[in-house]
């Protein structure tokens, strides 16, 4: 199986990450990582889509879903 962001998921988790980084204390700049996976991305078929997200390593989560692709 493989799954995708769409277009507008793409912006959205881009547009977040900016923001994120800002404040994350696990940012790679400021407490590096081994191999630099802080980002762990979920997608979640349901009966309607796919449902999408993502979550920093801090424990800080986004919501990708575009529900208007639904």
């Amino acid at each position: 199986m493989n799954f995708e962001l769409s277009k507008e998921e793409e912006e959205k988790y881009q547009k977040w990450l900016a923001e994120h980084d800002k404040t994350c204390p696990l940012h790679p700049r400021k407490a590096p990582t081994a191999i630099g996976g802080r980002i762990t991305f979920c997608f979640t078929p349901t009966g309607l889509g796919v449902a999408a997200g993502a979550e920093c390593v801090c424990g800080e989560k986004v919501n990708l879903t575009n529900y208007e692709n639904w």
